[in-house]
């Protein structure tokens, strides 16, 4: 059967750029790999000095290795090389297990690695692990090839993507799914985003701002098409993700009848039953509905080989790009995908190589919004209403509203008798502090200095440490933070470990009571550099949308005063950050 042309050139489009970010992060890491050992750790791509423990788990060959500091920016499922500093050279294939206190595992990718590494075990003496790649060329390959050779490749999946195929609503089937969920305690907009994915092919959107209760409103989804005797797939661009999404789905919908499929991943609050390859899991020879948690690769490879859906929800999808989403697309004939274009867009490497980090990587959901409407959850269940008001004046019309439960919420403090005056004490939920320092780049010390003495206040407050976050643009940023903290805190490690110091990329989809902003940087000619990246709106509204009730915004005045030149001169990026500065209360920093 023929493919119209202009439906190869979506093809097309796809395994070029496929093709060329796999040419590039293979350059990318042979140069990496030659770099030194210490060039590597202080890049958070590396973590050296580590001493084999144990085998923590034999089945699924989880290794078990003793770590004194891990600065590194890995994450569930991410691939590594496991050497004796030879990643170019002699190493295994893992994945990122997780980590505890003073203990780091990885899982051995293939099996017959496993006597090689535990003879090699006994004789070496220290470790390393270093940021990998997986080659999926072979994967992508074989998925885009069936959007030409298979019939829902032709007929639905690239029509799809090409907008020539728009989605048709039942609204019979809106009508009485909107009546049934109306009495699930749904707010009106998540009645009717979820009627809206049952009754649609074949495909919808649902745009979920920060707090708006998007993976619940997921959760309920599952939970008809489940009743509907539907097999369904949750999938995301990360396992953090996937999880989160079953654990919701697990409070509506029996766990029996949920599984993760995939990589084991080390997560205490995954709440549903693992498993490395489907035709070991019990809901292999289910004759009903049920839910299968997987990564879109994982349905390419030999662990979910052969399985078909009838529907698959794509969370997060404004991070996933289309030839990512087409893998789960070519698995079953309806799909739903819920995320929101105003948070962080996928990061395709070459991109941001090539054209700079203003380059906006195109996701699944950017794509499709092109061509159908979709449906915007609007109360916000994070947010009090003051912190929810610039995102909402910024990125929704106006339309995201604080839930009455949480509009008028405020920062108590447990033990606040005989605590000083401190930008938390202000009564503004949103507060910056405008800092004297200079040259700053990518990480500061006068910044460090201050975002721990505003966590030793909060701990003195008798606030939870879980309950606090500090998010950075910059890594050296984030280690130089947790460095000092750990001295601070010498005596307590267990607060540090509690306490999340990380990049706005990495929290993405969290939230604590407080967050502090430490933008870190004051050189005028690095800021004017960084402008498509320090003043990203996603990235923007990403950083200020994880606080409930406060949020401490560290400024230094070359940042300002930079903004300040650069939107004069027109610069919207530049214009909007000073807008979020205009939107806090300005607070003296007591010293």
């Amino acid at each position: 059967m023929s493919t119209e042309p202009n439906l190869l050139a979506v093809r097309d489009e796809l395994a070029s750029l496929v093709k060329n970010e796999h040419d590039y992060l293979r350059s990318f890491y042979e140069q990496l790999w030659r770099r030194p050992l210490a060039k590597r750790v202080r890049l958070g791509r590396a973590v050296d000095g580590l001493t084999y423990d144990r085998v923590s788990d034999e089945k699924r060959r989880v290794l078990q290795f003793h770590c004194a500091v891990n600065e590194s920016r890995f994450r569930a499922g991410d691939v590594l090389r496991l050497s004796q500093n030879t990643p170019s050279g002699r190493h295994y294939e893992v994945t990122w297990y997780g980590e505890d206190d003073g203990w780091i595992g990885v899982v051995l990718y293939r099996k017959g690695d496993f006597p090689a590494f535990t003879q090699e075990a006994l004789i070496a003496t220290e470790w390393t692990l270093d940021e990998s790649y997986v080659d999926l060329l072979g994967l992508y390959e074989r998925a885009l090839g069936d959007l030409t050779e298979t019939q829902i490749g032709r007929d639905q999946v690239l029509p799809t993507l090409a907008g020539a195929l728009k989605p048709k609503v039942d609204l019979g089937a809106f009508d009485q799914a909107a009546t049934e969920l109306g009495a699930q305690q749904m707010n009106d907009t998540q009645v009717e985003a979820a009627a809206m994915a049952l009754a649609s092919h074949p495909y919808a959107l649902i745009q979920g701002p920060p707090g708006t209760g998007k993976t619940r409103t997921l959760a309920r989804i599952v939970r008809q098409l489940v009743e509907r005797g539907e097999r369904v797939l949750v999938t995301a661009l990360t396992h953090r993700a996937i999880h989160e999404a079953l654990n919701k789905v697990c409070d509506v919908v029996s766990p029996d009848l949920v599984a993760k499929i995939g990589v084991p991943i080390y997560d205490p609050g995954l709440t549903t039953k693992e498993f490395g390859y489907f035709k070991d899991c019990p809901l292999s020879n289910a004759d009903s509905g049920y839910v299968i948690g997987a990564t879109p690769f994982t349905l390419w490879g030999r662990r979910l080989q052969d399985v078909f859906f009838d529907t698959v929800i794509i969370d997060e999808s404004s991070q996933v790009t289309p030839a990512l989403a087409t893998m789960a697309m070519l698995k079953a004939r309806r799909y739903v995908f819920v995320g929101d274009h105003q948070q962080l867009p996928p990061v395709i490497a070459h991109l941001a190589a090539s054209q700079g980090s203003s380059q906006e990587a195109p996701s699944i959901f950017t794509r499709l919004r092109d061509h159908a409407s979709s449906t915007l959850l609007t109360t916000c269940y994070r947010m009090n209403a003051e912190l929810c008001q610039w995102s909402s004046d910024t990125f929704y019309h106006q339309r995201l509203q604080a839930s009455p439960d949480n509009a008028q919420r405020t920062l108590t403090w447990p033990n606040s008798d005989g605590l000083p005056s401190t930008p938390w004490n202000l009564e503004p939920s949103s507060v910056f502090i405008r800092l004297d320092h200079d040259e700053r780049r990518t990480d500061s010390r006068e910044e460090a200095e201050i975002v721990v003495a505003l966590l030793q206040d909060w701990s003195a407050g008798g606030n939870s440490p879980s309950e606090i976050g500090v998010v950075v643009p910059y890594r050296r940023q984030a280690n130089r933070i947790r460095r000092l903290l750990r001295r601070r805190f010498r005596e307590h490690p267990s607060i540090t470990r509690r306490i999340t110091i990380d990049t706005v990329d990495r929290f993405q989809g969290s939230e604590r009571e407080a967050m502090i902003l430490s933008f870190t940087a004051s050189d005028p000619k690095f800021i004017s550099e960084q402008v498509p990246f320090l003043f990203q709106a996603q990235r923007l509204n990403v950083a200020v949308t994880r606080a409930r009730s406060k949020r401490l915004l560290l400024v230094s005045h070359g940042l300002i005063d930079t903004a300040e030149t650069l939107a004069s001169q027109g610069n919207e990026s530049a214009a909007l950050f000073l807008s979020l500065l205009e939107d806090a209360t300005l607070a003296p920093w007591p010293g």
